[in-house]
């Protein structure tokens, strides 16, 4: 019986190598596997936020029979608890055109207009907005 417990540490040390192994061979390729969606996690996240603009947007225009001037208007009309953001920290920008549609931009990671990949610009066109 003493023996069995001089060997238990070693079993117990022998378990955790073997949980350790088979947890890396569960976790690495799922980090691989997710790690391209990662990158594309902020534009992901800037078209939920402009999506939420929307809604925010046409909510405006049923209460007040217009759009806003400015995505400000929407919180200080208290349409909107804060001003939607995009991925980066930077508020949307909110063109209207004179045909009643408007468009909603956020430069990208770069915060440049234009750009290419994850610099692209995100915009969307309410010319083209399903209801």
């Amino acid at each position: 019986m003493h023996a069995e417990a001089q060997n238990r540490p070693r079993l117990r040390a022998l378990k955790v190598a073997v949980f350790s192994v088979v947890l890396g061979y569960l976790v690495i390729p799922q980090y691989f596997l997710y790690q391209s969606y990662y990158d594309q996690s902020g534009t992901d996240g800037t078209r939920i936020q402009a999506y939420n603009a929307v809604v925010a947007l046409d909510a405006f225009r049923n209460r007040y029979g217009h759009y806003p001037k400015s995505l400000n208007e929407l919180v200080e009309r208290r349409v909107m608890p804060s001003l939607p953001l995009d991925s980066w920290g930077r508020a949307f920008l909110l063109q209207l055109r004179g045909d009643g549609t408007y468009l909603i931009v956020s430069y990208g990671e770069d915060g440049q207009a234009g750009g290419e990949e994850g610099d692209e610009d995100i915009v969307f066109d309410s010319r083209y907005q399903v209801n």
